[in-house]
């Protein structure tokens, strides 16, 4: 009857039907992940300026997102795990599995104002305790973690000679750019403009040769 009421005949309705593309689960998936991949690109560099550095260093910045910093770490974190109710004061809960997921939002979202008080009153942990939690877990402080992220985040982009010292500080995540140098600094041994300069160097002798 439905197909009755097309304005096409059964036999061509039937045809049209039949050179359908038939998409299995695992296809579904794949698709649904590339496009979950292709948003959160698009998230990242449309609110950037066009310019000289590679767009896949670009990350956005936290008054840009359009959700407090709290509002992104429970809404993120909460999609994989059942969070206690906000603020609840409590001192139980903190599973490896939420920790292992906040290291992966750590991983991605390093350039946010995060701190252990910000993630666990967001989750709804009592901040001490969830400090405590964590590095027993991890076998280090979350703000040593972010720190580390942060800074391996920041030499991948001191590669690129097309961005500045301050620029670089912005995007791994820095308050500012003199706290980033002495935060490197004391990490490497080098400043941020020395370490770039030790990575410039062997790529000109290359092309030298070349």
């Amino acid at each position: 009857a439905r197909i009755s009421s097309l304005p096409v005949s059964g036999s061509e309705a039937t045809h049209a039907v039949g050179a359908l593309k038939v998409v299995t689960e695992a296809e579904s998936k794949c698709v649904l992940e590339w496009l979950d991949l292709l948003v959160t690109y698009l998230s990242e560099t449309s609110s950037q300026s066009s310019g000289e550095a590679d767009p896949l260093d670009l990350a956005p910045e936290p008054t840009r997102i359009g959700l407090s910093v709290e509002e992104r770490v429970r809404g993120e974190i909460g999609r994989f795990v059942l969070l206690p109710p906000r603020r609840a004061n409590r001192s139980s809960g903190c599973s490896p599995c939420l920790i292992d997921c906040i290291l992966a939002f750590i991983e991605r979202f390093f350039f946010l104002g995060l701190s252990t008080q910000i993630v666990a009153m967001a989750l709804g942990f009592e901040p001490s305790y969830f400090a405590k939690t964590f590095k027993t877990h991890v076998r280090e402080s979350m703000t040593k973690r972010l720190r580390r992220v942060r800074l391996e985040r920041a030499k991948r982009l001191l590669e690129n000679p097309y961005l500045s010292i301050l620029e670089i500080a912005d995007r791994a995540g820095f308050s500012d750019a003199s706290y980033f140098a002495r935060v490197f600094h004391r990490e490497f041994a080098v400043t941020p403009t020395q370490y770039r300069d030790l990575q410039v160097e062997p790529s000109r002798a290359r092309i030298r040769r070349e």
